[in-house]
């Protein structure tokens, strides 16, 4: 199993300043992962002990450097990350050799690692499994995820945002009838909440975990996202939803409060 899956890590020179965060919590809460770490550039080098840095070249969006990338990646299963998701916890692989199991033996093709959103129907005899519904908004999305290979691939489309896919592959997918599947409530991969940034901001939990673990970034190249909106934008919070046309307002207005 191990020989199938690599970690693809989706990013562009642009966020380069995520790339030392990211690398320290692989370093600190994932020392023992089992499989190749791909980060994908542009053209900007990284030097890394953990990373295989793959340069897709000419920034074409984030479809078309993810297609690049997975052209050069040949496993049959990938794990999903981004840039900014700094992983805050230990990671189980067995927890997560247990998923690609499931994967295998089911056929499954998209495993959602983290509750992004949270599911409540668990799949009978599987603890913190729910399968992710046909007609669900983010049916299928970009948080930390198993993927089979092949599947993504074909949902690409070049010239698309990540905010793109995310509208757009549920439609795509409407008739597939199965093979979604997710984590319920408690995340197998756990980072730091709401992403490091947001929006193109620090986030205040990204500005958090760099503080605490001492990491040598220069943070004043970014804005540190506004109280206010970091408030009503954590998943958790019950206002978000009533709330969030005020956050988009707050965005077109370029108001950081």
């Amino acid at each position: 199993m191990m020989s199938k899956v690599a970690v693809v890590i989706s990013s562009f020179d642009g966020f380069a300043d995520c790339w030392h965060p990211l690398e320290y919590s692989f370093s600190r809460f994932w020392k023992d992962c089992p499989w190749p770490v791909y980060l994908i550039t542009n053209k900007q080098n990284y030097t890394s002990t953990i990373f295989k840095v793959i340069s897709v070249g000419e920034d074409r969006g984030w479809a078309s450097n993810l297609k690049c990338a997975l052209a050069m990646v040949d496993t049959e299963y990938i794990l999903y990350i981004q840039e900014d998701y700094w992983i805050n916890k230990l990671v189980n692989n067995r927890r997560l050799l247990d998923v690609l199991e499931l994967m295998d033996n089911q056929g499954w093709f998209y495993f959602r690692l983290y509750p992004r959103p949270l599911l409540k129907n668990e799949v009978g005899g599987w603890d913190n499994i729910s399968v992710s519904p046909v007609k669900h908004k983010y049916r299928v999305s970009l948080q930390a995820s198993f993927w089979k290979t092949s599947f993504l691939s074909t949902l690409l489309v070049d010239g698309e945002t990540g905010w793109d896919f995310e509208k757009k592959s549920t439609e795509r997918i409407s008739h597939i009838s199965e093979g979604c599947f997710a984590v319920c409530s408690v995340p197998i991969l756990s980072y730091v909440e709401g992403t490091a940034i947001r929006k193109g901001k620090w986030t205040r939990p990204a500005i958090e975990f760099i503080k605490l673990h001492n990491l040598p970034v220069n943070t004043s190249m970014r804005q540190v996202e506004g109280r206010l909106i970091d408030f009503l934008a954590m998943p958790e919070n019950l206002l978000r939803f009533p709330f969030r046309f005020i956050i988009r307002i707050l965005n077109l207005l370029k108001l950081n409060i």
